[in-house]
């Protein structure tokens, strides 16, 4: 039967098969991003830094681990913490444009009823696609880069050539029609794994986030028609699923159980199990990535226990009473693909210098993944078969060897097809996008401090860019139009950009710039870490070391005025210019606290002509998020006016842009809008994986949000 005839709670007993023990595992399996980091404070939704800049959004280890095969074939599952390290986040692509999206409607059938649209076009690889557009939610907003997608995908699983789901971060669902892709809108939860038995079966596991770590995950399904939710998962954390046919599946996560068609039986262990492969319903293979020897074998009544070199991160089926792994953890042997053949361990690739994924569709053919390199292993030897895509692949799955698909970081697709590789997601440039400033409808200059450059994109299409001559971390961009551009950035960095060219000017400190405002082409302020406070007088740049603001992570003035959020984000300051006198520009005022100043945290602000000041920030004695005001004037600069939060969010927002009183947008995992009437927020369907570190609008309708892995989403009235 397809559905569950008693409630998983009423079926959790215990079976006398699960009698061995797992190695204890170091977090107990608790961990709500299935990352296995023994902090689960590390998979906590809020991951922006104080102010949206400090905040690369490295992801939480938010990518659990599902690797699962083909149905009733085999399987793998890669290891629990699978984030790549950042510095092999990025790579530049010949144009930095792919071409793929997915269908106009996104043909989703879900439980929220939201759609996802995209650009129409067929593309060289039968994609449909625009140029520079990538998937569109049906509120606006698009994916600019990466393109179809930036989200992390961690699981894949296929029926056939014309039949592939794949899932990872922020809820995000894709299907693969034969054709091209389909954005499904159905959680916003991480999706950690995808299962089916056949294309009218499939099995996705969403985890209940972080701070919750008492709740059971959630199992959804689809019907061939739908997605809808299934049940509650039994155990916590599912990392992967995995069987043979609709009456005989697995899940592992936090434990281990098992579905007979009507109900599931819980594991009598509690540790961690994040991998699962099997070749038969009595000849299945489960690990656990952080202990040696936590490889066990069932043979359809009992768990054996196999000795590894290592602890294994992968596994997939070899063929009856064989199996592979491999790991991910430097200087484990294991982390390169090794065959165990029922009697000793074998066959290691002497290539491959680390391993992220195994997949084999039958035995004597397997394909693992290390990074951006997938080798594959046949007919006794092992060949590189595929080098150089958008990103690390961290999942494998396929319906056969001349069909299958690798998916990973910073949405990273690749297609596996006869022996030839399509990179289907657009070649990332190496950008951890903290700052935007538009200048025009659809153009914009965009700051990535770690590629140490600014990047002007327009109609979608990265233009052009700078880097400065000694190689620094450009933290800010500002513009008052398409030829008055600042930059500012590490080392005293500040830099003009008049439409033609880019000129370094020197403000004579060493110190880091944070943040750049201009109110006029002889009126440019600059602020940083170390109290640092520099202005710019058209000339030449005056730098002050005042006792106030401290560090600052938020800046924005009104044309005479400067307003700053400083030290922990707990304080905002205004700034009194006065002419350079005694080494200093000008005087913050006394720091005015946010509600009271015990716990809420500002993280951006941004005002409005008549003096209304709006703040985005965190709350830790409400654990929300929120959008606080200020009522009153800017003067006296001692009294700003009283604060209030005006609307709570379950995020912690990273930055603010202010179109008018009825009009606010705020980034951090999500997107939200504000009319200024209610406490009502409006929800993007984008729910992001990693934080967005920089927001602004060039008018009503036309805002920018970037952030971590090369992303831009753009909103335009025009979509």
């Amino acid at each position: 039967m397809d559905g569950p005839s008693a409630s998983p709670d009423s079926a959790q007993g215990t079976d006398a098969a699960f009698a061995a023990d797992l190695p204890a595992a170091t977090d107990g399996g608790l961990d709500r991003a299935g990352s296995g980091a023994s902090d689960a404070s590390a998979a906590a939704p809020d991951r922006a830094g104080p102010d949206g800049i400090a905040s690369d959004g490295s992801a939480a280890d938010g990518t659990a681990p599902d690797r699962a095969g083909p149905d009733g074939i085999t399987s793998d599952a890669s290891a629990a913490d699978r984030t790549a390290p950042d510095s092999a986040t990025d790579r530049a692509g010949a144009d930095g444009v792919a071409m793929d999206t997915g269908r106009a409607d996104g043909g989703a059938s879900d439980s929220k009823g939201a759609d996802v649209a995209a650009t129409d076009g067929a593309t060289a690889d039968g994609l449909s696609g625009a140029s520079g557009s990538g998937f569109c939610s049906s509120d606006g907003w698009c994916w600019v880069s990466p393109v179809p997608q930036g989200n992390t995908l961690t699981s894949v699983w296929a029926s056939g050539p014309a039949d592939a789901w794949m899932g990872g971060e922020g809820g995000t669902l894709l299907h693969w029609n034969g054709t091209r892709l389909e954005p499904y809108v159905v959680t916003d939860r991480f999706i950690s794994a995808i299962w089916g038995a056949s294309s009218d079966f499939v099995l996705t596991a969403a985890y209940v986030p972080y701070p919750d770590i008492t709740s059971k995950d959630v199992l959804l399904r689809w019907d061939g028609t739908q997605w809808a939710e299934w049940m509650t998962s039994p155990i916590q954390s599912v990392f992967a699923i995995w069987g043979t046919s609709r009456n005989d599946i697995w899940l592992v996560g936090s434990g281990a159980a098992h579905w007979d068609g009507s109900r599931f039986t819980v594991a009598t262990w509690t540790n961690l199990v994040n991998a699962i492969a099997g070749s038969a319903s009595d000849d299945v293979w489960v690990t656990n990535t952080y202990s040696a020897g936590s490889l066990l074998h069932f043979d359809g009544a009992t768990w054996t226990q196999i000795d590894t070199p290592a602890g294994p991160g992968a596994v997939a089926s070899g063929g009856r009473g064989k199996v592979w792994i491999c790991g991910t953890n430097l200087g484990d042997p294991a982390r390169v693909p090794m065959l165990w053949d029922g009697h000793a361990w074998s066959t290691p690739n002497p290539e491959m210098t680390d391993c992220w994924a195994l997949w084999s569709p039958i035995a004597g053919d397997l394909w693992a993944a290390g990074g951006e390199v997938i080798f594959h292993y046949v007919a006794g030897a092992w060949q590189k078969a595929f080098e150089g895509g958008a990103g690390w692949v961290q999942a494998l799955a396929g319906a056969s060897s001349d069909d299958f698909w690798g998916v990973g970081q910073a949405g990273t697709l690749v297609h596996g097809q006869k022996g030839a590789f399509t990179d289907v997601a657009q070649a990332r440039p190496n950008a951890n996008n903290r700052s935007v400033a538009p200048v025009g409808p659809n153009d914009a200059w965009i700051a990535s401090p770690g590629s140490m450059s600014v990047q002007h994109w327009k109609d979608g299409m990265p233009v052009g860019g700078w880097v400065a001559a000694e190689a620094r971390a450009i933290n800010d961009v500002m513009a008052r139009s398409a030829s008055d551009i600042w930059v500012v950035g590490a080392k005293g960095l500040a830099a003009h950009y008049d439409g033609s060219t880019w000129t370094e000017t020197s403000t004579g400190t060493t110190n880091d710039f944070t943040r750049v405002w201009a109110n006029a082409a002889n009126d440019v302020w600059a602020v940083g870490a170390q109290s640092t406070t520099a202005w710019f007088d058209g000339a030449h740049w005056t730098v002050s070391m005042d006792p106030y603001p401290g560090d600052c992570t938020a800046l924005w003035g009104n044309g005479s005025d400067l307003l700053a959020i400083c030290q922990n984000g707990d304080a905002l300051s205004a700034m009194r210019k006065f002419p350079p006198e005694n080494g200093m520009v000008g005087i913050w005022a006394p720091r005015t606290y946010l509600n009271g100043g015990s716990y809420a945290k500002g993280n951006a602000l941004w005002g409005t002509a008549d003096g209304r000041i709006m703040v985005a920030g965190y709350d830790d004695s409400i654990a929300k998020g929120f959008i606080g005001l200020y009522q009153g004037s800017l003067a006296p600069l001692d009294d700003m006016g009283t604060f209030h939060i005006a609307t709570q969010m379950d995020d912690n927002p990273s930055a603010i842009w202010v179109g008018s009183d009825s009009d606010v947008w705020v980034s951090g995992r999500g997107l939200y809008h504000w009319d200024g009437t209610s406490a009502s927020v409006v929800k993007s369907p984008f729910q992001l994986g990693e934080p967005l570190a920089g927001l602004r609008g060039y008018a009503a309708g036309d805002v920018w949000a970037v952030g971590a892995s090369a992303t831009i989403l753009h909103h335009a009235s025009a979509h």
